[in-house]
């Protein structure tokens, strides 16, 4: 027996393989560590929001200031439009006052052979229906010239040298 005792005593195996009662008390009783994913610390998505807001804060007024200057171009455009509209009505509103002037109209007729009226020719009409046909009788003067009057009721009123 003392052989056998002395072979237990004896047999040493791995480093690994021998253990420590301590040891495995100590292991059995602390849980199994499990790996878990890393948290993002805070500053990564408060420095996102941060550089957004100030993005957001500088880029506002450049463009609020880029649609006031481009409203101005348009204003500015259609001022020069609305000068140079008013300067050719003013040389059309010339040109046609120079057309209707009384001399002008005199030279128009004279080129066109007309001359003064040698006589003044009134037409007084009475009242008349939506029935009553239209009918008129037509006069030559001696001179020439050509009236009218209605048949019936309206009355011819001549003047003349």
């Amino acid at each position: 027996m003392a052989a056998r005792a002395a072979q237990a005593t004896v047999r040493v195996g791995r480093p690994e393989e021998r253990s420590r009662p301590a040891a495995k008390t100590a292991a059995a009783r602390r849980p199994r560590l499990r790996p878990v994913a890393r948290r993002r610390p805070f500053l990564v998505p408060f420095i996102l929001t941060v550089g957004a807001l100030l993005v957001v804060t500088l880029a506002l007024p450049a463009a609020v200031n880029l649609a006031v200057l481009k409203a101005q171009a348009a204003y500015t455009g259609l001022e020069q439009r609305q000068q140079e509209i008013q300067a050719e009505m003013s040389d059309l509103t010339s040109v046609a006052a120079g057309l209707t002037a009384a001399p002008r109209v005199r030279e128009q007729a004279e080129r066109l052979g007309l001359g003064p009226a040698s006589r003044v020719l009134y037409l007084e009409a009475g009242p008349m229906s939506a029935e009553q046909p239209l009918e008129g009788i037509r006069s030559e003067g001696a001179d020439g010239s050509v009236a009218w009057r209605a048949a019936g009721e309206a009355r011819e009123t001549v003047t003349g040298e």
